[in-house]
């Protein structure tokens, strides 16, 4: 997996993002939402990933592919998505971690999207480096499997950073926040 993801990094090279503060950062991301989600679901679709979804009102989640939710659960509208990183988290981070840096925070916006196999997942990789509208910051691999589980509370994932780089996003001038992708 990680001669795959040195190969995709290599591949891509990101421009320096143009936040510089946090009302900046979260105004960029609400505006951004909408075309992040519909991006993630396209992704999802494309790769037979799975979004966690509900079935029915005040019903527990579950993992869906995107064929079964609008089959099934009725669209798009059941999908369960992940809100904006709370205020106060993105505060402790920039100061914590990123020495008030708040364009080091690339998590404002993300989502998930679930697979069965590591397969599926380079599977994902490749479609999210080859397409035109995504611009990818960074890759960050928790499946290695010499790090050490305890450090993260034993959670496993590859997050992509990824700016959403399109006509629209340029013109509106939100082109600038980095979202982070859970796979």
């Amino acid at each position: 997996l990680r001669t795959h993801l040195d190969d995709l990094m290599s591949a891509r090279k990101a421009r320096p993002s143009r936040i510089c503060s946090l009302d900046q950062l979260y105004s960029q991301a609400a505006s951004l939402e909408d075309v992040f989600r519909a991006k993630v679901l396209s992704v999802a679709a494309q790769c037979n990933g799975q979004l966690s979804a509900r079935i029915g009102e005040g019903a527990e989640g579950r993992l869906m592919t995107v064929a079964e939710i609008q089959r099934d659960v009725g669209g798009v509208a059941s999908i369960q998505w992940a809100p904006l990183k709370q205020v106060e988290r993105a505060v402790v981070k920039a100061c914590v971690l990123y020495n008030g840096d708040v364009s080091c925070v690339c998590d404002i916006l993300r989502q998930r999207i679930a697979f069965a196999s590591v397969k599926e997942i380079l599977e994902c990789l490749k479609v999210l480096t080859e397409d035109p509208n995504l611009e990818i910051v960074k890759i960050r691999n928790l499946l290695e499997p010499q790090l050490d589980a305890w450090s993260n509370a034993g959670y496993r994932d590859v997050a992509v950073m990824v700016r959403l780089v399109t006509p629209a996003t340029q013109w509106l001038g939100v082109a600038g926040p980095v979202c982070e992708l859970q796979l």
